[in-house]
Parts: C-alpha cells; sequence; structure tokens
C-alpha cells in the first residue's frame, strides 16, 4: 500500500462538468417537448368534445322550439306560420320568427358551421308529426354530422295534411273550441 501525502495528492473540485449540464438540459428539453405535445392533444380532444355538445345541444334546442309551435296547432300542413329551414340554410327559422337562434362554431365562408335541413311525417289518425332535423357540417364538406328526431302530439288539431318528408311544415294556432 502506498501513502500518498497531501502534498502529491491532486485537489479534488465539487462541480459538475460542461459535458453533465448539457446532457441534462438535452433531458429537460425532450421533456418539454412531450409535455407541450400531450398538452396540445389533450386541448384538440377537448375541443372537439365541446363541439360536439354544442351540436347535439343546438338539434335537441331546434327540435324542442318547433315541438312548442306545434303541440297547441290547431291545422297542420295547410296555411299559417310556416316552420322551415332559413334561405341561407344555417338556422331553422319560420315567418314570426319563433324559433331560437344560436350562435355556432364558424364554419365556411358562409358563416356558421352547421346546415340544417328538417323533415316533416304526419299521422293524421294518431294527430301525430315526427320532425327530423339533419345537421351537416358545413366545414367537412356538407357531411351529416348528427340527426335527431322527435314525435309531438298535436291534441287540438282538426286538420292534418300529409307532409312526408316535407322540408317545410304550416300550421296554425286558431282558438281551440274543444
Amino acid at each position: 500500500m502506498i501513502r500518498l501525502s497531501k502534498k502529491n495528492s491532486k485537489s479534488r473540485r465539487i462541480g459538475f462538468t460542461l459535458l453533465e449540464m448539457v446532457i441534462v438540459l438535452a433531458i429537460m428539453l425532450m421533456m418539454f417537448t412531450y409535455l407541450v405535445a400531450t398538452f396540445q392533444v389533450v386541448e384538440k380532444g377537448h375541443t372537439g368534445v365541446a363541439m360536439i355538445n354544442d351540436l347535439h345541444d343546438y338539434a335537441s334546442m331546434n327540435l324542442k322550439a318547433i315541438a312548442n309551435n306545434l303541440c297547441n296547432s290547431t291545422t297542420v300542413g295547410s296555411s299559417g306560420r310556416t316552420i322551415a329551414v332559413a334561405d341561407t340554410n344555417h338556422v331553422v327559422v319560420d315567418s314570426n320568427s319563433l324559433l331560437p337562434s344560436y350562435r355556432q362554431y364558424p364554419g365556411n365562408a358562409n358563416g356558421a358551421r352547421w346546415m340544417v335541413k328538417l323533415g316533416f311525417t304526419t299521422h293524421s289518425d294518431t294527430k301525430i308529426v315526427d320532425v327530423t332535423i339533419y345537421l351537416y357540417d358545413s366545414k367537412d364538406g356538407n357531411s351529416l354530422a348528427y340527426t335527431d328526431n322527435m314525435s309531438v302530439y298535436c291534441p287540438a288539431c282538426k286538420e292534418m295534411v300529409d307532409l312526408t318528408n316535407s322540408p317545410t311544415i304550416t300550421f296554425s294556432t286558431e282558438p281551440y273550441d274543444g
């Protein structure tokens, strides 16, 4: 065993070398990149889910507005107020603006994200009107994005004309005499 005196031993410095610091910084940079990418994926997924929820709410709100207008109608399919798709095919409206408008996500050059089409089927024997709403995604080449339907019972209806798959339906709400 050789014993070295303190004079002959090299003094050792405490700290990190430049190479060790560069390796640690490279590892931190890679981890930060993965973290940012993860947050971007989560945010994109959240935006998609929020848009689908709004799409469902939009369809449901319009169906309920149509049902509210039809449930007290005395005549369906002849004259009176009209439920139809607007000329711009973006919001469900009627001639008296009874149905709600709804601010949508931005879509194509026309503005709104979803285009609306309606279908009506009347059953005069049961006084029921089946309403189907079709929502098309204008940003995705007008592909069908969502379909929903509702059956509306019209107890006060005296007359109901067959409007199977008609894009418009008319109704009037004269006072019901029982």
